[in-house]
């Protein structure tokens, strides 16, 4: 498969053919550069040859979901590899509800988004980000918060285990009896189980005492464990974060701007938080709880190479999404 993707990237940047001409112009640093004439899945085929040939970050922006959804499938089938860690292609979704509705985000959706900000965040390699017009709006919670709240665990570690659940809590995730969905975590004795963004299956860790033994993928519908694993990065499955410093600063930032809490929706609302309870609506109340927010393109390093698909498509999508954001605010 590598030699045969090697042989087409060398005829698409041949001489005096298209493909090359955009090369030249990309790394001449040229502000704009419109490519046309490209269907189907030759886009997502011309993507991944351009972000190996040039060796830099490459955010695809597509007009809605499934246009970035369909865009993401195709460069994993064209780069030959699936969801996991060592992935260089993330998904960053948009929220799968309208904004200021009355539910939460789906548990999946919020890990895709906080995944792909967490491989950016600490990633040493250029990375492929596929996302939408919508999702390069949303406001997320700053870099910081996140790293703090993410972790590393790998095999000989010495894990507190009480610390660690009270601060996956924190992050989103649910303890159950049997892990079965992203976000679950179970404790059956010497045994913890994990089902963190970023991995296909769930992770399985055997202690002895304190110390990490072993660590494994597992099947959540036949819990028969597979694929050995020396480290995992657990990542939070919530973009509202209760950390204990989280808490302390929205009861700082209730006092100082009282008016932000008027209301007994808001005043329930904070309550929640402080409770340690994440009230329905929450993922459109950063600015509320954190002193700052930031953006997807916060997150992005400098030299990263912005691919827009139907521009003036995408244009309209945030201008729609502009006019969700006042009804809904308005009607909250």
């Amino acid at each position: 498969f590598t030699r045969r993707m090697s042989i087409v990237e060398s005829l698409f940047f041949s001489e005096k053919t298209s493909g090359r001409a955009l090369l030249d112009m990309v790394r001449r640093g040229e502000p704009a550069v419109y490519a046309s004439g490209i269907r189907g899945s030759a886009g997502a085929l011309a993507a991944s040859l351009l972000f190996d040939a040039l060796s830099r970050p490459l955010c695809i922006v597509t007009p809605t979901r499934d246009d970035a959804l369909e865009m993401y499938s195709e460069l994993l089938f064209f780069r030959n590899q699936e969801q996991s860690p060592e992935c260089d292609v993330c998904f960053c979704p948009p929220p799968d509800t309208r904004p200021y509705e009355q539910v939460l985000v789906h548990c999946d959706v919020s890990a895709s988004r906080l995944w792909t900000l967490y491989r950016l965040s600490v990633s040493d390699r250029p990375l492929l980000i596929v996302t939408c017009a919508r999702a390069l709006q949303q406001r997320v919670g700053p870099q910081d918060v996140l790293i703090e709240a993410s972790c590393e665990i790998a095999v000989n570690d010495t894990l507190d285990r009480e610390a660690l659940l009270h601060k996956l809590i924190a992050c989103g995730y649910t303890r159950v009896n049997l892990v079965e969905d992203r976000g679950d975590i179970s404790v059956r004795g010497e045994i913890l189980d994990i089902f963190p963004p970023g991995y296909a299956f769930p992770v399985r860790i055997d202690l002895f005492g304190d110390t990490v033994e072993s660590m494994r993928m597992f099947d959540p519908q036949t819990q028969r464990s597979h694929t050995d694993l020396r480290c995992a990065h657990i990542v939070p499955v919530r973009e509202l974060i209760l950390s204990p410093e989280v808490q302390d600063g929205l009861s700082v930032r209730m006092a100082e701007n009282p008016q932000a809490f008027d209301g007994s929706r808001r005043q329930a609302f904070a309550e929640n938080l402080r409770n340690g309870f994440l009230p329905a609506g929450s993922d459109y109340c950063l600015s509320l709880v954190y002193e700052k927010t930031a953006s997807l393109p916060d997150y992005l390093q400098p030299d990263t190479l912005a691919t827009w698909c139907d521009p003036d498509e995408s244009a309209r999508q945030i201008g729609a999404l502009e006019q969700d954001v006042l009804a809904g605010f308005q009607a909250s």
